[in-house]
């Protein structure tokens, strides 16, 4: 699928967010007690504060015309010779059935 250059920005800055910290949670299991338990909560704080800050530099990368962070467009699969697609933007659905029209089944 198509897009412009900052919409494949957000979308490759999105499908490399960053995960939680599962080490710290574990450290955290393993040495137990209050110690574990803050070590555990401060692993949980870390990935939250990362997620976080993750978000506000994608929503600074959209446009107006933009209808999601991640993709505009997802490719949910195929059946035999039918392949389904779910649209976000109804320009881009729209200029999708213009292109194959007659592949198209409703």
């Amino acid at each position: 699928m198509p897009y412009c250059t900052q919409c494949l920005d957000h979308v490759r800055l999105d499908q490399n967010r960053p995960g939680g910290n599962l080490g710290g949670a574990i450290a955290g299991a393993v040495i137990g007690g209050p110690l574990g338990l803050l070590i555990g909560l401060g692993s949980a704080a870390h990935a939250l504060y990362g997620a976080s800050k993750h978000h506000s530099r994608l929503e600074s990368l959209l446009r107006p015309s933009c209808v999601a962070i991640g993709p505009a467009v997802a490719y949910r699969g195929w059946y035999e010779d039918t392949h389904d697609f779910t649209f976000l933007n109804w320009s881009y659905a729209d200029a999708f059935v213009r292109d194959n029209g007659g592949a198209l089944v409703a």
